[in-house]
């Protein structure tokens, strides 16, 4: 455990640079950016619609890729640069390479988290404090009310803490299911993409057969469709879950012929 616990800790300072710093800002702060580009193009009823139309664009389409990108993208130029050659002489595989998952979950958990979290509060709280957007009165149109927004009634922050942790824990398994593709797959730039591939396909098939509600984008990010009830977002995720589990044990019984 102790060298676990010290390689951890090195991939965590590796990660820990300036530019990723930025990037990471950067994507966290981007919802925020994008409200005040489209907070007059739309009509708003209640200040949570505000918050779940910052994500109706490329961050609910290309999470999966997002999530990916985050972390993998370093441990490709490892291989790439057969970096793992050397790596190898000086801490066993298993250890590397798990470092690396655990490292790669806690960075895309984190990312993910904060990026519903921030806005939420900035749409909640921020907006109607400065009347940064005029809200309309119903006149008898159909509220859009949406999946999650039954934990409104434990209150605001309760509902955007828990509802920003399910994003971040999709975000982490995504992250992982290509993190560990990389890992097991030859065609890495193929292994990259295959979440994000995953992600359209079951988008797509669930359109097809009228089963919208078990969609992977409207389990993350409920917008779309009328509201759900909760377990429906979880088959889903426990999907993915058992995919990316499969996944894992694969490597780890192929972790010792790898790399050689």
């Amino acid at each position: 455990m102790f060298i676990l616990r010290r390689q951890v800790n090195v991939e965590f300072n590796r990660m820990l640079n300036k530019g990723n710093v930025i990037v990471w800002v950067s994507i966290i702060f981007f919802p925020i950016a994008y409200f005040f580009i489209i907070k007059d193009q739309y009509i708003f009823y209640r200040h949570i619609e505000i918050f779940l139309r910052l994500y109706s664009g490329g961050i609910s389409l290309f999470f999966p890729i997002l999530m990916v990108l985050l972390y993998t993208v370093h441990f490709f130029d490892e291989r790439r640069n057969y970096f793992l050659l050397y790596a190898r002489a000086r801490v066993p595989l298993p250890y590397y390479l798990f470092s690396k998952i655990i490292v790669n979950a806690t960075v895309s958990f984190v990312i993910s988290f904060l990026m519903m979290f921030i806005p939420f509060i900035f749409c909640m709280y921020i907006v109607p404090k400065f009347e940064l957007v005029r809200l309309y009165e119903d006149l008898n149109n159909p509220i859009p009310y949406t999946t999650f927004e039954q934990l409104l009634s434990l209150g605001n922050l309760p509902y955007g803490v828990i509802y920003s942790t399910w994003v971040g824990l999709n975000g982490m398994l995504y992250a992982t299911f290509g993190l560990v593709l990389v890992m097991l797959m030859d065609r890495m730039i193929v292994a990259l993409f295959i979440p994000f591939i995953y992600y359209l396909l079951g988008t797509f098939f669930t359109q097809i057969i009228g089963m919208d509600k078990f969609s992977p984008d409207v389990s993350i990010f409920p917008f779309r469709i009328f509201q759900q009830p909760i377990w429906t977002a979880l088959v889903p995720f426990f999907l993915l879950a058992v995919v990316v589990t499969v996944l894992m044990v694969r490597l780890k019984g192929r972790v010792d012929e790898m790399y050689v």
